[in-house]
């Protein structure tokens, strides 16, 4: 496999893609003597590639083949790559006058001859790099200081793991996530001052969590807008889960000032997100929260790039644990309720100036969530 889907239906996919160029009449997967498909395998080429016929072949069989543009399996080409490689050589026809042997990556020679031990274990080693180019290329432009530096490393070692396992769906690292958010929860609330600190830091973990859903639906083609949705629902829900949860473990233990000031922070936190949720709702398009950081985004500045960065929520959360940790909970609290009355105002100054139809725009951005 390469990253989570076999190599043969990611080459499906990229030959679909191809295909719609309109020089592609077949597509043969040739192997010495012959090949199964897994069911796996067959039924991820189905899903990623259900407009073209895969055929399976021996690839002994096709060595006397000279009309066929030949690919190594392990490589891996795009279909714009694909595409460039059919055009090259139909423009060589056309320079020459006459039919020509196609443009090859790999000689039809080859076919016919079989993987000796060290000729499969390069093929498996270029393999793995390509696979491992899928996987950091799921990182996004709007990653946070913090998420780009310390939580993807992390989160990206995770998704490494879970592409092993067949079948592997985004919606079981939400769902891992949720359930951390409910023991951090649960920590907070019932634990006193070590529950305080493990609260915290399940709060940083559930933020790394957060990033490995995203990572393996863009790695495997999942990416939907209901799964951008369960990840921003599930994200806000944790988000004030902490906030409460800080704020109520604070108030058992005494201290009621840094409590209140933090439930006027928590108050702002959560009516910014019921007004951005509204937003995402009345657009009819997907159910984000990111309608005023895109805003900001679209008029690029240094200090507004700071400010989207420690509103983010991969920084917010790692400066929150450290700050519990070393046991500054209530002046944290403090600067937390500060920092979210400003963002509300924002919030409400930015939205009062947007338009109502920014819905295909907010449904492309989804699909990119984490």
């Amino acid at each position: 496999m390469a990253a989570g889907i076999p190599a043969a239906a990611r080459a499906a996919l990229e030959a679909e893609r191809a295909a719609k160029s309109g020089n592609i009449s077949r597509v043969i997967i040739a192997v010495p003597h012959g090949w199964t498909p897994s069911r796996f395998c067959m039924a991820e080429m189905v899903r990623l590639a259900p407009n073209i016929t895969i055929d399976v072949a021996d690839s002994c069989a096709l060595a006397s083949t000279s009309d066929a543009v030949i690919l190594k399996g392990e490589s891996l080409p795009d279909g714009a790559q694909i595409t460039a490689i059919i055009a090259s050589r139909e423009n060589d026809a056309q320079r020459s006058g006459a039919a020509t042997t196609a443009q090859m990556i790999q000689p039809a020679s080859a076919l016919d001859t079989e993987f000796d031990v060290e000729a499969r274990a390069s093929a498996m080693k270029q393999l793995k790099r390509r696979g491992e180019a899928i996987i950091m290329a799921t990182a996004k432009p709007g990653d946070g200081i913090v998420s780009r530096y310390i939580n993807r490393p992390i989160s990206r070692l995770f998704s490494r793991a879970l592409l092993q396992i067949e079948g592997v769906k985004p919606i079981y690292a939400t769902i891992a996530a949720i359930i951390i958010g409910i023991m951090m929860a649960a920590c907070l609330f019932l634990g006193g001052p070590e529950g305080l600190i493990a609260g915290a830091v399940l709060f940083q973990f559930a933020s790394i969590i957060d990033g490995v859903d995203g990572e393996i639906a863009r790695a495997t083609h999942r990416s939907t807008l209901s799964g951008a949705k369960l990840d921003s629902i599930s994200d806000a829900a944790t988000n004030l889960a902490f906030i409460a949860g800080v704020i109520a473990n604070l108030w058992q233990r005494g201290d009621q000032f840094s409590a209140a000031i933090g439930l006027l922070g928590l108050g702002c936190l959560a009516f910014g997100m019921i007004l951005l949720g509204n937003r995402a709702r009345s657009n009819g398009g997907a159910f984000t929260f990111d309608a005023v950081k895109n805003k900001l985004r679209s008029n690029p500045s240094s200090f507004l790039q700071i400010l989207i960065w420690i509103t983010m929520r991969d920084f917010y959360a790692a400066v929150g644990a450290l700050a519990i940790i070393a046991n500054f909970a209530g002046t944290a609290l403090l600067i937390f309720s500060f920092i979210t009355i400003g963002w509300l105002s924002v919030v409400i100054l930015v939205l009062s100036g947007l338009p109502q139809a920014m819905g295909q725009t907010a449904s492309a951005a989804a699909k990119d969530k984490n």
